[in-house]
């Protein structure tokens, strides 16, 4: 009886073994992190749209942090949010009065203590030194949500992105060889309002890079 429980035990513990490999493999094979390419293109999708101001800071590569003062043709006023901007006419004479701050297109906060540093930031973009691989065209729904592997003791973790710069600063944070997995499905947003549900990493892929040339800069 006792060689007869022995042997049951061994072939659960070979069972489980199996199993746990067979989990393992197939979170490796469906990791996010393992599509470089993949998580570049989340990023950009996830990264921050600076363009909302740009005929006050003259860069697409990042934007005013709320609130700021401006000189609007000569006259000191506080642009507190996106609304006080759409009251500026394009011919307009908008001039920022430092210090301010800005927020990178991923997601740096930098302090901006007058117009020479200001003027060099703008530069900088103009000529391709600040991360600027932005897509504009496609927006995620939120929640979206992962599942964490850590082989080392076989343990699975979730963790939920709720807005795009948890997005783009959490794939920046996952360490060497983790293994993450997007939980399918999930709904996308197009720029025509369109909401579409993928079902796969290849999927998200593939329809990101399909609507690249026909997205606006």
């Amino acid at each position: 009886m006792r060689k007869y429980l022995i042997l049951i035990f061994a072939f659960g513990v070979l069972a489980c073994q199996k199993e746990e490999l067979s989990v393992v493999q197939e979170q490796e094979e469906t990791s996010l992190l393992a599509d470089k390419q993949l998580v570049g293109l989340i990023q950009s999708v996830s990264s921050h749209d600076g363009t909302f101001d740009d005929f006050v800071d003259e860069s697409a590569c990042f934007s005013i942090n709320f609130p700021y003062e401006v000189l609007l043709n000569g006259e000191l006023i506080t642009i507190n949010s996106i609304n006080d901007l759409l009251t500026i006419k394009p011919m307009d004479d908008v001039v920022p009065i430092f210090p301010i701050s800005i927020t990178t297109a991923n997601y740096i906060e930098i302090e901006v203590a007058n117009q020479a540093t200001f003027a060099s930031y703008i530069l900088s973009c103009a000529n391709g030194l600040m991360y600027n691989d932005r897509i504009t065209c496609l927006d995620f729904n939120y929640p979206i949500s992962l599942s964490l592997y850590n082989p080392d003791n076989t343990t699975f973790e979730t963790i939920i992105f709720n807005h795009d710069k948890e997005t783009f600063e959490g794939l920046e944070l996952f360490e060497e060889g983790t293994i993450a997995t997007i939980r399918f499905p999930l709904s996308v947003k197009m720029l025509d309002g369109t909401i579409i549900t993928i079902e796969s990493n290849q999927e998200l892929k593939s329809r990101i890079l399909q609507i690249l040339n026909i997205c606006p800069d």
